[in-house]
C-alpha cells in the first residue's frame, strides 16, 4: 500500500481551489458523454456553489475575527476601569 496519492493531495492549497475546479469542469465537459447526460454540468454547478460557499465562509470568518477583536478590546477597557475605581 503506497501513500503517494495522499502525499500528492496534501500539496494542494486553498488558494488554487478555483483553478482546480476549473480544470475538473473543463475535463468533464471535454469527456465523451455517458449514460449520465448533464452530469458534467451538474458537477460543474456543484463545484461553483462550493467555491461560492468558500468565499462566503471566508467573509463570515473575517467578520467574526473583527467582532472577537472588538470584544477583547472592550474587556480590556472594562478591566482597566475596574482597576481604577477607588475601593
Amino acid at each position: 500500500m503506497s501513500s503517494s496519492n495522499g502525499s500528492s493531495q496534501k500539496k494542494s492549497t486553498n488558494s488554487d481551489l478555483p483553478s482546480q475546479f476549473k480544470f475538473i469542469e473543463d475535463t468533464l465537459k471535454n469527456t465523451p458523454s455517458t449514460d449520465n447526460d448533464g452530469a458534467a454540468d451538474n458537477l460543474a454547478e456543484i463545484l461553483k456553489q462550493l467555491d461560492d460557499a468558500g468565499d462566503i465562509a471566508q467573509g463570515v470568518e473575517d467578520k467574526l475575527d473583527k467582532l472577537l477583536g472588538d470584544l477583547e478590546e472592550m474587556i480590556v477597557k472594562l478591566e482597566e476601569n475596574k482597576d481604577q475605581k477607588p475601593k
